[in-house]
């Protein structure tokens, strides 16, 4: 969940860069980058660490963000057939995760 958050936080400063005030966007540009290899270079030294579930949180996260757009920035809502698709696609998910865990 946190690398899905960090994904999408870096996307979002990066594809709003032009309009958030300058701290924030390098913040979320500049300062999020390091923190995401930092932890994934830390989950590669120490055992026992899921890098796979880290990686798929961050890709997760960061196409979330890339797909939803952003109901704060006026005008960038993403349309409504993207929205009900990424709602299915979730459900699907949770569905099959759990027919796993029950099966």
């Amino acid at each position: 969940g946190i690398f899905g958050l960090l994904g999408a936080g870096f996307v979002f400063g990066w594809r709003y860069r032009a309009r958030l005030p300058g701290p924030m966007s390098v913040f979320l540009r500049r300062r999020l980058a390091p923190w995401i290899v930092i932890n994934l270079i830390i989950g590669m030294i120490i055992p026992f660490i899921d890098n796979l579930g880290h990686t798929g949180g961050l890709i997760g996260g960061s196409i979330l963000a890339m797909i939803l757009g952003n109901p704060v920035v006026p005008g960038e809502q993403s349309p409504r057939w993207m929205r009900w698709a990424s709602v299915g696609l979730s459900a699907a998910l949770l569905g099959f995760a759990l027919w796993g865990v029950l099966r």
